[in-house]
């Protein structure tokens, strides 16, 4: 469960800066947000952060498989199906919600 937990904060944690202009925000402060995710043994996210069609952050925390224990890096393909659908879905109606797409 908390692994879900985990994955759940990773894919709408991005959401939290939908109002604020990442401008505004340091990379070590969207670092700060994702710290808890850091560790060599336990499952974590890859984060994407891009503002005006360029990337302002990119980071890896965590590893892709705890047996293996692979670090996370940006670039990593999660291959989560389709677990992510409803997700995309929400994150899209919350975007439309606060003005940022129609």
């Amino acid at each position: 469960m908390r692994a879900l937990r985990r994955t759940i904060f990773a894919l709408v944690g991005p959401l939290i800066f939908a109002g604020i202009s990442v401008a505004q925000v340091s990379p070590g402060e969207i670092g700060a947000i994702f710290a808890p995710l850091k560790s060599s043994n336990a499952p974590g996210a890859a984060v994407l952060v891009v503002y005006k069609g360029q990337v302002a952050f990119r980071q890896g925390y965590g590893v892709t498989d705890l047996r293996t224990r692979h670090p996370i890096a940006p670039d990593t393909n999660f291959r989560l199906a389709s677990f992510t659908k409803q997700f995309t879905a929400t994150c899209i109606m919350l975007l439309v919600h606060v003005g940022m797409m129609h």
